[in-house]
């Protein structure tokens, strides 16, 4: 099985640099009618440089300064969204080419113009992304209980896709919690990818004990996403959430108040890890089916799941609400919601385009955010 991982994460790298070395291939031969680069050892050293910023200080992080590891950050936001337009610009240029039978010097001139289109969609997206992944925003929402089973109405916090580590750290989980804290909550909750991909800094930084300072009546409650699970780590991660104030529901329910019940699921991704998670009959048990009923999982891909075993609500993320066009598209055909609210019938289910992001520190497809829900 490992060295299946080794395979592919070489043939992914070798496919990767081929498309880097392509693209400043035709980045040089747009700008050669207005000067030449000097493609010499050096030049192609700063360009492997750039093409792999984002994976240095996940490799490096423990041995790099902290303003080196935040400089590599940078630039590979920036970088990420510079390569998605000439993925997609570049080719198109190509096949005019070859198709039209251009002659050098028009061909040359189409691939500037295509050039300068790259670069204005990097300027947009850079400023536009950053704005939306930066700056979250509050959403609102109120359910009603058709059966009156709460004594009082909730307001439920629910937060997912944080994605602490190399992008994202101390400032803005406490930004965060600050932002929760003001919506004075009842319940909290954190449906998974609490973790980015390296768990070095959540635990070198202590960024757990930001967690201790949620404020709600009845608790923090988190369930674990496909990158907590992933990396292998996730009784490290849960023992510092617990250690934190924050319970983690792993396959597992909780009765809150006497009055209903909380669900949370380990995300699905752990089936091809080797330890299946339980179905929600499991889980459920014998309840009582006179009480409210939640849900945490991590991906809604399999709300049906829930809608058939009686839930009222089921609360996810791990969308990003396709985080990048063009991607957005894409996400949007692979969920029957990517984002936002659906009611089918008694069955509520919401999804949140998280507050952190994976990869660069860009949105275009969506904004960073916290969803309010009110239940009465």
């Amino acid at each position: 099985m490992k060295t299946v991982k080794k395979s592919t994460t070489l043939i992914l790298l070798v496919i990767y640099t081929m498309i880097i070395f392509y693209t400043w291939e035709m980045v040089s031969y747009s700008l050669k009618s207005y000067f030449i680069i000097n493609c010499d050892l050096v030049f192609w050293c700063i360009v492997l440089l750039i093409g792999y910023s984002y994976g240095i200080p996940l490799l490096f992080y423990k041995y790099l300064p902290k303003a080196l590891n935040d400089f590599f950050t940078n630039v590979s936001t920036y970088w990420m969204a510079f390569l998605l337009y000439c993925f997609i610009i570049f080719p198109i240029v190509n096949a005019i080419t070859f198709f039209g039978d251009l002659s050098r010097e028009k061909s040359m001139e189409l691939s500037f113009k295509g050039f300068l289109i790259i670069m204005v969609m990097t300027i947009l997206t850079s400023v536009k992304g950053t704005v939306n992944a930066v700056f979250p925003h509050v959403i609102k929402f109120e359910v009603d209980d058709k059966k009156k089973r709460l004594k009082n109405s909730l307001n439920i916090i629910l937060i997912s896709d944080i994605h602490l580590g190399i992008t994202f750290g101390k400032r803005r989980l406490t930004k965060m919690v600050e932002k929760i804290n003001f919506l004075e909550p009842d319940l909290v909750l954190i449906a998974g990818d609490i973790v980015d991909s390296e768990i070095t800094p959540f635990m070198k930084l202590n960024l757990a004990k930001e967690f201790s300072k949620l404020k709600s009546t009845y608790g923090t409650y988190a369930v674990l996403g496909n990158h907590d699970l992933m990396m292998g780590k996730s009784k490290e991660i849960s023992e510092e959430l617990t250690k934190n104030g924050v319970r983690v529901l792993r396959d597992e329910k909780v009765l809150i108040n006497d009055e209903f019940y909380l669900i949370g699921r380990d995300d699905v991704i752990s089936e091809k890890l080797g330890t299946p998670r339980k179905n929600i009959e499991e889980i459920i048990g014998e309840i009582d089916s006179s009480k409210f009923t939640m849900l945490m999982d991590h991906n809604p891909k399999y709300s049906y799941e829930a809608e058939n075993n009686n839930i009222d609500i089921q609360f996810s993320g791990h969308t990003h609400k396709g985080q990048m066009r063009p991607w957005a598209f894409a996400v949007k055909r692979m969920y029957e919601i990517d984002h936002g609210y659906l009611r089918k019938g008694n069955f509520n289910l919401f999804v949140s385009s998280g507050y952190g992001t994976c990869g660069p520190r860009l949105r275009t497809g969506s904004k960073a955010e916290i969803i309010q829900v009110i239940v009465s």
